[in-house]
C-alpha cells in the first residue's frame, strides 16, 4: 500500500508514522501469523523490513548519520534473520514437493533425514 501523508502532518511526522506502522506490520506478521502461515508471514515481514530500510534513506538528511547506521545495521540484521528462515521454509516446501513427484520410484522416507535437518535449521531460525 502506497504511503499517504494526511493532511495535519508534515514529511517528518508522516514519515515517522509510516515507519511505526511497518514496525507493526511486520509484529503482527511475526506475533500472530507465524503459527498457521510461516511462508506468508515471514515474507510480509520482511516486504515490512525492507519499507522501514526504505523509509530510513528517505529520511536520510533528519537522522544524524550515527543513528541512521545503527538503525539500518538493526533492520539489516533482522532481515537477514527472517530470509534465513524463509529459505529454511522454502527448502522443506520443495523437499515435499521432490517427495511427491518421485514417489514409488524412492524408498519410502527417502527424503526423510533431509527434511528433519532442513526443519531443524527452521527451528533454530525461529527461535
Amino acid at each position: 500500500m502506497p504511503y499517504k501523508l494526511q493532511s495535519d502532518e508534515g514529511a517528518r511526522e508522516a514519515i515517522q508514522r509510516a515507519a511505526r506502522e511497518q514496525l507493526e506490520t511486520a509484529l503482527h506478521a511475526l506475533d500472530e501469523t507465524v503459527a498457521h502461515d510461516p511462508v506468508t508471514a515471514i515474507h510480509t515481514a520482511r516486504k515490512a523490513v525492507k519499507k522501514e530500510r526504505s523509509l530510513l534513506r528517505l529520511a536520510r538528511a533528519t537522522v544524524p548519520p550515527k543513528q541512521r547506521r545503527a538503525a539500518n545495521a538493526t533492520l539489516r540484521t533482522a532481515a537477514r534473520g527472517l530470509s534465513n528462515a524463509r529459505d529454511a521454509e522454502v527448502m522443506i516446501e520443495t523437499l515435499d514437493q521432490l517427495s511427491e513427484r518421485f514417489a514409488g520410484q524412492l524408498p519410502e522416507g527417502a527424503f526423510m533425514a533431509v527434511r528433519v535437518r532442513f526443519e531443524s535449521e527452521r527451528d533454530a531460525e525461529r527461535a
